[in-house]
């Protein structure tokens, strides 16, 4: 059905979020997972607010992979994250245009302080 993406376009991408782990923690526990878990990247939440950068748009919650895709309606869009009280995040705060039929990939990496 066409009237679902009629004047809309895709944000899409995945969230890096890192390190998990102390730099030597693998070393001295082989069998650990450092991998992010599906809360971390749930953490990672993304906030779409429109050119104002004040009006909420939207929400998205990365899947337990860190990946999101959400139609938008075509306009002009500011997309921040939480900011993280150690670390910080790359590729956000940005503009971002979304146009009819084309997606919008982002990549913004949080990183989590750890060393």
């Amino acid at each position: 059905n066409n009237n679902t993406i009629q004047g809309k376009g895709i944000l899409k991408g995945k969230v890096t979020v890192g390190p998990v782990c102390p730099a030597d923690f693998a070393v001295k526990y082989p069998n650990y997972d450092c991998t992010p878990t599906p809360d971390m990247y749930a953490a990672a939440k993304i906030f779409v607010y429109s050119s104002d950068k004040k009006t909420l748009v939207t929400t998205i919650i990365p899947d337990k992979d860190g990946k999101f895709s959400i139609l938008l309606p075509q306009g002009i869009y500011f997309v921040d994250m939480t900011k993280q009280s150690m670390g910080g995040t790359t590729g956000v705060p940005v503009n971002i245009e979304i146009l009819f039929g084309k997606s919008v990939t982002l990549n913004p990496i949080v990183d989590t302080g750890l060393r």
